[in-house]
């Protein structure tokens, strides 16, 4: 039994709420259990185990500073210093940096996982994956990221970046088309004749002319973009317009001309290109006769400078009967103007000497042609002065009667040095004698009144 003043005495000392519950087990009877076996105490659990993160070491920072950074990559052939290198100024391609991770590593881990770097191209619009194209099709796919493995203690000056061939294949190549690439100006090349033109120009597509003669280049290489632009041969009747000759084209070879700033080619109109031309143009058509009588320039001129034409007769046992002439090139339109046209046309001569026809003679460069026919001088019959020793005679002079006179005198004089040749063919002047003033009887030399007043010595001699 429990004293009930022990029961009080522990409710003064503990407080009287506990005494209460530890009186009403004594009240009921309650032994007090024995204590329980304490069960082994648990081990405390290992502290969790922290993952790393490689791209946070510090050796990886220049890696991680290139992180979310656009690059541009300038076209391989751009050059500022260049009328060509320009033209690829806006052909660069750019990418994006992704840096991510292979996983973590713990301290204890023995190897650190790799830092994955994603190059991620950003199309341009000529690119096969550039704006505006249709992203359902799977021709027309994203560009494809370009993605290496690193170690994070690699430098990012040391990392091989995406060149710009790299970056053109990630974006799928140039876009199918001719309006894509640089564009550059390449001549045509012209043969022009009487009737109509023939000539090599460029064009795009089947018989399509190239504006203002541009064409593009091919983006990956510099050189003609060969797919869409050539050169078609046209002809051209008369002032009509430019024709193609259906499937006729050749290749643009050539280079770029940085003194001209256009496309400079090696090629040349193609052997058949003139009859070509005259097959579908129809060329002129004259019936001719060679002149009877020409002059030509054997070095002689007047007192004034001019060019005395020497004249030359057809020489015998030429054909002079009536030919068909076609103009068809510039030697036949140059011999029918200059020389079949004409009843006494006059002539040049070339370097060699030789008398020539050219549709542009004073040219240096133009096209000259020998005469058709051949022709000897015409020998010139001169009468003799009235008052020389020979008057009455006729003599065979190099040039032309007229030519031993004076500009502006009507006939020969005695002491003129233009006169003196015909004088000495003549016999010359004869000596003063008598029947004039000072001489003797039976001369034949006229004094000087007469020589004022005389009549006869003023008319012409021949």
């Amino acid at each position: 039994m429990v004293n009930t003043s022990d029961v009080l005495g522990i409710a003064l000392l503990g407080g009287i709420g506990f005494a209460a519950y530890y009186n009403w087990d004594a009240l009921v009877g309650v032994q007090d259990p024995e204590d329980p076996v304490d069960p082994e105490d648990p081990v405390d659990p290992e502290d969790p185990v922290e993952s790393l993160d490689p791209r946070d070491l510090d050796s990886a920072k220049s890696i991680m500073d290139q992180d979310g950074k656009t690059i541009r990559v300038e076209h391989p052939l751009y050059n500022s210093t260049t009328k060509f290198g320009k033209k690829f100024k806006s052909f660069f391609i750019s990418y994006r940096v992704v840096v991510d991770s292979r996983g973590t590593y713990t301290e204890n881990s023995t190897t650190t996982p790799n830092i994955v770097i994603d190059f991620e191209p950003q199309a341009p619009s000529w690119s096969n994956t550039g704006a505006g194209r249709n992203r359902d099709m799977a021709l027309y796919a994203s560009p494809n990221t370009i993605i290496k493995q690193v170690a994070p203690t690699m430098l990012w000056a040391n990392i091989p970046k995406p060149n710009w061939i790299d970056l053109y294949n990630a974006v799928g190549g140039q876009r199918d088309g001719w309006s894509f690439g640089p564009s550059v100006i390449v001549e045509s090349i012209i043969d022009s004749y009487p009737f109509g033109d023939v000539a090599l120009i460029p064009m795009r597509d089947a018989g399509i002319k190239a504006s203002s003669n541009n064409v593009r280049l091919d983006i990956k290489t510099g050189n003609i973009n060969s797919t869409y632009f050539k050169m078609g041969l046209y002809t051209k009747c008369g002032s009509g317009n430019y024709v193609w000759v259906q499937d006729s084209s050749v290749p643009i070879n050539g280079s770029f001309d940085e003194s001209t700033g256009r496309w400079k080619t090696q090629l040349a109109i193609p052997a058949n290109g003139l009859s070509t031309l005259s097959t579908n143009c129809s060329p002129a058509e004259h019936m001719v006769t060679p002149p009877l009588e020409i002059g030509i320039d054997d070095g002689a001129t007047n007192a004034l400078g001019w060019v005395v034409f020497t004249p030359y007769i057809l020489a015998p046992g030429q054909n002079t009967t009536e030919q068909k002439l076609i103009i068809s090139t510039n030697r036949e339109l140059a011999l029918y103007s200059q020389f079949y046209s004409k009843t006494k046309p006059n002539f040049l001569r070339d370097s060699s000497n030789n008398p020539f026809v050219s549709t542009n003679s004073s040219d240096l460069v133009a096209p000259r042609y020998p005469l058709p026919f051949t022709y000897i001088k015409k020998p010139h019959t001169c009468n003799c002065p009235s008052d020389s020793v020979n008057a009455g005679q006729q003599v065979e002079m190099d040039n032309p009667c007229d030519y031993y006179k004076s500009p502006g005198t009507p006939r020969p004089m005695a002491d003129d040095v233009m006169s003196k040749p015909l004088y000495d063919a003549c016999g010359g002047t004869p000596p003063p004698s008598g029947g004039g003033i000072g001489a003797g009887s039976g001369t034949t030399y006229r004094g000087a009144e007469e020589y004022k007043s005389s009549q006869s010595f003023m008319t012409e001699f021949y």
